[in-house]
């Protein structure tokens, strides 16, 4: 339902969280399941469950503090991190590749 995503993702994903919400986050995500795109609405959904799932991945690989986005868990910001990553679709699982070069 996507109030229910709505609400994870505030609660999990904002720019406060920590590692233990995010595994929260993805254990709802995994309970999604395929259904068939017949509407609008449908097809939204879908769109909304992978961008949430892109989002959680990427979270979770980032174990620090940058910027506005606080990791409870992760206090400090980590220069080596200090790039960008890619998360990427590969046939139904969500890949993060190597960082790609400065943020």
């Amino acid at each position: 339902d996507r109030t229910e995503l709505q609400r994870a993702m505030t609660r999990h994903a904002s720019v406060m969280r920590d590692g233990a919400g995010l595994t929260e986050l993805d254990a709802l995500l995994a309970t999604a399941r395929p259904r068939p795109a017949r509407r609008r609405a449908d097809i939204e959904d879908i769109a909304l469950t992978l961008t949430a799932r892109a989002v959680a991945v990427a979270a979770r690989e980032r174990t620090e503090t940058r910027g506005c986005h606080h990791r409870a868990d992760h206090p400090d910001t980590d220069h080596a991190q200090a790039v960008s990553s890619v998360v990427r679709l590969d046939h139904g699982r969500l890949i993060t590749d190597a960082p790609v070069g400065a943020a």
